[in-house]
């Protein structure tokens, strides 16, 4: 069964830690609100601090977390996408997160208009401008882009709906 939960929570509560993920091997990223700052890593770099996705919710121990639903695909790198997508469902389940979302590419994109027609690197870069625009001060890499935005979208959201 699947409830909602008022992320205005999160205004009334700005130090409430919350979490959002693109999955990706290597380039994917997480970025996470937590004690009033923003965080952000990629899995790789994740994987070379050694430690894994369960560990790092357990050390940020968010009230919501969302995830980035991928999409079906069929190109050499879906394994390994799937992989990485698998393991942070498999966290994310198995953590005491009152709230996790799936949300799809196009859901948070278009709460940031993203203009459509745009190839797969220009998404990307349109990505990283807006999370450069939205967080001036911060240095922010290319892959961690996607991540900082659905965090934004997650707090931006009046309520989500919640597995």
């Amino acid at each position: 069964m699947k409830n909602m939960i008022k992320t205005n929570l999160l205004e009334e509560i700005p130090d409430a830690a919350c979490m959002a993920c693109d999955p990706g091997h290597e380039r994917g990223g997480i970025a996470y609100w937590h004690s009033g700052h923003l965080h952000a890593i990629t899995t790789g770099e994740l994987e070379d601090k050694g430690i894994t996705f369960t560990e790092l919710i357990d050390l940020v121990e968010p009230l919501a977390i969302v995830v980035e639903q991928i999409p079906l695909l069929s190109s050499p790198n879906a394994i390994k996408l799937g992989i990485s997508y698998g393991a942070m469902r498999e966290a994310v389940w198995a953590s005491d997160t009152d709230c996790t979302a799936f949300v799809k590419p196009a859901t948070w994109q278009h709460h940031h208009e993203f203009p459509s027609g745009l190839t797969y690197a220009q998404r990307k870069k349109f990505a990283h401008r807006k999370a450069v625009q939205g967080h001036p001060g911060i240095s922010i890499a290319e892959p961690v882009a996607d991540a900082i935005l659905m965090l934004d979208y997650l707090r931006a959201i009046t309520e989500v709906e919640c597995s």
